[in-house]
């Protein structure tokens, strides 16, 4: 399993862009540098917005015959084409990269740092999807403990986990601005219908839950590990996680149980999975707070 730590941006040769890719990162990658050596307080940030589009833009493209395919890669590179203004002087389209990487930071971790339980038990055979170990309200099951004990399985409390997360939805005074920032961003995977449906109140709609036992709740909200589809394997995923040894047992396969209700979705976990890798490579996910 690859480890997704913090590193610099990777070279042009290691990326192989198209030509349109190549100008595009050539500048992010002379952004990242200059941000390197600067020696004032903001050349942190600066570098982490640099490496925050850098990596984002090598993810999409790497990962452009996927489910999400070419359109997010397009999109990004047609935001940062207007980096590219000839007529400016290096250190004005350096401070461009710098403000839309730090906006793109922004919204990395905002949009995924974050009850409709019962639902989601009953879809997941009321327990850890990954685990498999039963919510402790089993106990009170006659029929669920029969169960449990003949799968020899164990017992913790389950929470539900949302892939998008709920903070748009905790009623402070920005969040319908919030709210349409994260719309703004989250258009770059042009999964805008779904994604304003869940930012109109309806985060808890089952697509967008897990139940995950609560420590992996905890370690889900902070982008430790995520999920990858397996390629023509239906509702089937792998877990990858931000260093090789976060799992002490070999990588376990998401399989969900009944399509009724509808199972977590294939495009939010990855999109979710394409963020979480940059934020830890970037080095955005150390300024989580």
């Amino acid at each position: 399993m690859a480890t997704f730590s913090v590193r610099p941006l990777p070279t042009l040769e290691e990326v192989d862009f198209e030509q349109e890719g190549t100008a595009v990162y050539q500048l992010v990658l002379e952004a990242e540098e200059v941000a390197r050596q600067n020696t004032t307080g903001a050349k942190y940030n600066d570098l982490i917005a640099a490496r925050v589009l850098g990596f984002l833009l090598c993810d999409l493209w790497t990962h452009r015959k996927g489910s999400l395919g070419r359109t997010p890669y397009e999109e990004l590179l047609k935001q940062l084409e207007q980096c590219l203004d000839g007529s400016e002087e290096d250190k004005a389209r350096h401070e461009k990269i710098y403000a839309t990487g730090w906006l793109y930071r922004d919204q990395l971790l905002r949009v995924y740092i974050s009850r409709c339980k019962k639902k989601a038990l009953v879809r997941d055979g009321y327990k850890c999807m990954l685990t498999g170990s039963y919510d402790t309200t089993c106990i009170a099951s006659p029929e669920l403990t029969r169960k449990r004990r003949a799968e020899e399985a164990g017992l913790k409390p389950a929470e539900c986990a949302h892939i998008f997360s709920e903070s748009a939805q905790d009623g402070n005074a920005n969040k319908v601005e919030y709210a349409a920032t994260a719309i703004t961003f989250l258009e770059l995977f042009r999964a805008t219908d779904k994604v304003k449906n869940l930012y109109g109140g309806n985060l808890h709609q089952m697509y967008n839950v897990l139940t995950l036992c609560d420590f992996l709740h905890t370690e889900f909200d902070l982008m430790r590990f995520w999920f990858e589809e397996v390629k023509d394997v239906e509702n089937t995923y792998t877990i990858h996680a931000s260093y090789d040894d976060f799992f002490t047992a070999n990588q376990p396969p998401l399989q969900p149980g009944q399509p009724i209700p509808a199972l977590p979705s294939r495009q939010l976990l990855a999109i979710r999975a394409a963020c979480s890798r940059v934020v830890h490579m970037s080095g955005a996910a150390e300024q989580y707070d």
